[in-house]
């Protein structure tokens, strides 16, 4: 299924987001979907993360690409960063990329770096069985499997996979030279950011 996808969204990237060209410009060579011809430009895209529910430790939401859910996550209700548009970039560098590098060999080539965040230089999508020391990092799962008395979720065993979909989804973008952002979407009952 991930396979389909992905050559659904190489497809969408390669052909939906280009200009208009004028005849005179238009060639007759064949182009590689990796390189942007100099008529083309980058497409501005963004994942869409939902907050659905709260409780005194943690949000959880969901996470979708151009309308399909990636995944569900998990964020600390005192570090949250707030609703809004972020760009992701590549962050090559740092002790949490190091260790995903170990982790993840045959994909990683940087942290999924959520910039623009007032007041907070590091923000990171990550995998991970819970939020426990994720700080302001957003977890990412297939799906919560539970939740303790003391409010805290665990996701279901798996949850890498959907890491490593959405990792090699934004990849795949940033590879085409398109712009990824984060769009963090909440309730308005769910009050100010922690951070």
């Amino acid at each position: 299924m991930f396979e389909k996808i992905r050559a659904w969204l190489k497809k969408f990237s390669s052909t939906e987001g280009q200009p208009y060209s004028s005849p005179e410009t238009t060639s007759s060579e064949p182009s590689d979907q990796q390189q942007q011809s100099p008529n083309t430009r980058p497409l501005d895209l963004a994942l869409t993360l939902t907050r659905t529910t709260q409780n005194a430790e943690e949000i959880h939401g969901e996470i979708k690409w151009l309308g399909h859910v990636m995944g569900v996550t998990i964020e600390s209700v005192s570090d949250r960063i707030p609703a809004g548009l972020y760009p992701i970039e590549l962050r090559p560098d740092g002790g949490k990329h190091a260790t995903y590098q170990m982790r993840y060999q045959d994909l990683h080539q940087g942290m999924l770096h959520i910039t623009d965040v007032p007041g907070v230089p590091y923000v990171y999508l990550c995998a991970g069985p819970n939020a426990l020391h994720a700080g302001s990092d957003i977890m990412v799962g297939t799906q919560i499997e539970s939740v303790s008395a003391e409010g805290t979720a665990s996701f279901a065993p798996g949850y890498e996979t959907a890491y490593r979909y959405l990792y090699q989804t934004v990849l795949d973008q940033l590879e085409l030279g398109n712009h990824i952002s984060l769009e963090i979407r909440e309730p308005e009952s769910f009050g100010p950011a922690g951070v």
